[in-house]
């Protein structure tokens, strides 16, 4: 995430982003210092560590039901913040789900939508609540909440 904020920040293409990236990183930083001297605070903040094999802390969901939206809207996140695959965090969402799927866990849901993400006030924006279907999502927490009772 740091790195990909460095590199929003550096492009500079979209004020939008570059200001987003600013502020998150300057609260990052604050949080946790910057991964070159503090690599192993953020490996314990993350909720996913591509590079570990067992996910870093995504071995801890291992019998946890979970289920992740992601639109990655790749065309507009190119034309509009200037972003490539690399920058986002789909890529991470579904190299998380893959893992936990091929680490045998029997409940872990991916859920990729294409045009769905709509702001408030009508624009069109892929990072938005409004990829997630409320009924869709209340479907898969009851059958996954009545299969787990305690």
């Amino acid at each position: 995430m740091y790195y990909r904020l460095e590199r929003e920040i550096d492009r500079n293409i979209s004020e939008a982003g570059v200001n987003e990236a600013k502020i998150f990183n300057k609260e990052l930083v604050a949080a946790i210092g910057t991964p070159d001297k503090n690599r192993e605070k953020y490996l314990k903040e993350s909720m996913f560590t591509y590079r570990d094999k067992d996910g870093g802390n995504a071995k801890y969901l291992i019998d946890i039901p979970i289920l992740m939206y992601t639109e990655p809207g790749i065309l507009w996140q190119m034309n509009n913040r200037g972003r490539d695959l690399y920058d986002l965090n789909c890529t991470d969402i579904t190299a998380m789900i893959n893992l936990l799927k091929h680490k045998g866990h029997k409940n872990a849901d991916l859920i990729i939508t294409q045009d769905r993400g709509i702001r408030p006030e009508g624009n069109r924006h892929p990072h938005s609540w409004s990829i997630m279907d409320s009924e869709e999502c209340l479907k898969w927490i009851l059958k996954h909440f009545r299969n787990n009772s305690l």
